[in-house]
């Protein structure tokens, strides 16, 4: 290259200004196509290192990308990157200097010359503004191009000293969208909770249909002085709850809040009692001599929320009309009349209008009732809440039964929670239940609830008697139906197994696979192994796990010894029969690196070979001697 092509090049690149791209994604998508362009190439990448990550996220000169590890030997030497962030220095081959380094993509690719060079960046808010290792810009050539003179050595330092003040600022540029963006989320969330949240009743949301349909309605009534306030909704729904939130916000706060359940009273002449008190000397049955309160009286200043408000008699709804509309009530066994000041909160998970249509419920204690009326969504009616609400019920399942090594939730147990058909199986109720019996049953030293630990209680028989953990686990009705028979569908907590034992599977299991990575990522001992219950495993998951158990020389290993037994006229047959090199991989259950491995062992290439299979048919051997077809035979198999 002369010395005015070289100045062309970096005329260009400065004609380019990297930094109008808007951000270092698209400023180094750039610069590897220019360097493909300017050097002649098979390939250029830009490689950047991720040290949080321990990394790398690399984009090829085509535009594909961002790449992460496992991804980059498709298009460059993983070794060759990872030797120029060691070293810190250019690396170069020449024709003097032979490629000696083994690599599936060198291999894979036929490469015979590399050059690569690292990046550097600085971080103008570090006070020592230290320079530090980013990156790397590599391109290649095949064995039949030219090698890599001196003059493309100083090109592309050249190349990466103009670069690398558009880096720098582009990089602070992204930093501060990122950092904009972070704070622009939190200011939401914060925006969110400042109306989802009543602080002194405790009750929070993060559903925006919740909010806007509930929360802000009894905020805006709050302000009442006295309200007739109607709660609907399912069983576990969590209304006993929003009444506790609702008397803590309004004017009467301060005072008390009691609780009547009617449907924990059966006699009519007990619940009568419970509400409006005995007399003194009634002459009932089990009444003190001295008389007793009832809840109404109890309440007074206050709120009296009452649960299941349909299952009162017609005589108990007369009585409670008149409380309502007169503030005043009659002991049982009197007829002495009692003045109280009582804000009456009802629920109920009837229609109560239907009822009254029936002739069951009192129309004009309906309309008393139901100044206000606000309808709550069964659980997964709003799913944004699980799973704060989850969290909240461990802290105090870890609390009750002093499992403090239970310690949070993996993301599938999480997803499983949101995802769980809890109108079928209690709504909050069933879900505190379930993660109480989650703790409870978990293995000793547990830390995060994994899904199969998650111990769904089987759906009520109202909901029709299917099992609500087959929802959550996406089981098929086929499943079973002992598992709906039983009171509790518990999976066994699964444990992961130490280091030493997950490195010994994985070893075993890449030489049965081959190396194959897909095949390892959906066998079910692995994919039980590492406690993700469905499977197939993330191949990401899968890869930083080999990488952190230092089974990446195992791996390519395992490829190279699987290669072994394919033979060269077992890759020709299927080549002839799949067309590319990657469908005949795939067919002979080998990666594309293995089989250019074995081509370049060998002494041919995929283009050879492809020339002979286009030269006439392929000869394979047969039961019956040889002959000739265009099939592709698998290595052992018919």
């Amino acid at each position: 290259m002369t010395g005015e092509e070289h100045l062309d090049i970096l005329r260009g690149l400065i004609g380019r200004q990297l930094s109008r791209a808007g951000s270092l994604e698209l400023a180094v998508r750039n610069l590897a196509a220019m360097a493909k362009e300017a050097l002649a190439a098979r390939e250029a990448v830009v490689a950047l290192w991720q040290p949080e990550r321990s990394s790398w996220q690399a984009y090829p000169s085509s535009g594909t990308g961002p790449l992460d590890d496992d991804e980059i030997g498709v298009f460059a030497s993983r070794s060759i990157l990872d030797r120029v962030r060691e070293t810190q220095v250019p690396f170069v081959t020449g024709i003097d200097e032979p490629l000696a380094i083994f690599s599936e993509s060198i291999l894979g690719h036929d490469l015979a010359h590399v050059l690569a060079v690292p990046l550097w960046f600085h971080d103008p808010n570090r006070p020592d503004q230290e320079t530090r290792f980013g990156g790397c810009l590599y391109v290649d050539r095949t064995v039949a191009a030219e090698a890599f003179a001196r003059s493309d050595v100083e090109l592309i330092e050249d190349i990466t000293l103009l670069v690398q003040p558009s880096f720098d600022l582009l990089q602070l540029i992204d930093g501060l969208r990122r950092d904009l963006e972070a704070s622009r989320s939190a200011l939401a969330e914060l925006q969110l909770e400042s109306r989802s949240a009543w602080p002194a009743g405790g009750f929070h949301s993060y559903d925006p249909d919740f909010v806007s349909n509930v929360i802000e309605p009894l905020r805006r009534i709050a302000r009442a002085a006295k309200v007739g306030l109607l709660l609907l909704g399912p069983t576990g729904s969590g209304k006993s709850h929003l009444a506790q939130a609702f008397h803590a916000e309004c004017p009467r706060a301060r005072a008390p809040f009691i609780t009547l359940d009617c449907s924990q009273v059966t006699s009519p002449e007990t619940l009568a009692a419970e509400l409006f008190g005995y007399a003194r000397a009634s002459g009932y049955a089990n009444a003190p001599p001295q008389g007793r309160p009832g809840k109404a009286e109890l309440a007074s200043g206050g709120t009296l929320f009452i649960d299941e408000v349909s299952t009162l008699s017609l005589d108990l709804q007369q009585r409670l009309l008149r409380l309502t509309e007169q503030g005043e009530l009659s002991r049982l066994g009197s007829s002495e009349t009692h003045r109280v000041d009582v804000q009456v909160i009802a629920a109920t998970n009837e229609d109560l209008r239907r009822l009254v249509a029936a002739g069951r419920f009192r129309e004009d204690l309906y309309w008393r009732l139901s100044e206000m009326t606000v309808t709550l969504p069964p659980l997964s009616g709003r799913r944004a809440d699980i799973p704060a609400l989850a969290e909240m019920f461990r802290l105090r399942a870890v609390e009750h039964f002093d499992r403090r090594d239970v310690f949070g939730f993996s993301a599938d147990a999480t997803a499983a929670l949101v995802s769980h058909d809890w109108a079928r199986s209690g709504n909050i109720r069933g879900l505190d239940h379930t993660i109480r019996r989650s703790v409870l049953l978990a293995a000793a030293d547990a830390g995060l609830l994994r899904r199969g630990d998650l111990a769904f209680a089987a759906a009520s028989a109202e909901a029709g008697g299917s099992a609500a953990g087959d929802s959550a686990a996406g089981d098929s009705d086929a499943r079973g139906s002992a598992e709906r028979r039983a009171v509790f569908a518990v999976r066994p907590p699964g444990r992961e197994p130490s280091a030493g034992s997950l490195r010994d599977l994985l070893s075993r299991k890449l030489s049965e696979h081959c190396g194959n990575i897909t095949a390892l990522a959906e066998d079910a001992e692995v994919v039980t192994a590492l406690g993700y219950g469905a499977g197939p495993l993330p191949r990401s998951s899968l890869n930083e796990r080999i990488r952190r158990l230092d089974l990446r020389d195992a791996m390519r290993a395992a490829r190279r010894d699987g290669g072994a037994a394919v033979t060269i006229q077992d890759i020709k047959r299927a080549i002839a029969e799949h067309g590319t090199a990657v469908a005949a991989a795939r067919a002979l259950g080998v990666t594309r690196d293995v089989l250019s491995w074995r081509l370049r062992t060998a002494g041919t290439t995929v283009r050879a070979l492809r020339s002979e299979v286009a030269a006439g048919p392929v000869e394979t051997q047969g039961e019956g001697g040889r002959h000739q077809d265009g099939a592709a035979r698998r290595p052992g198999g018919p």
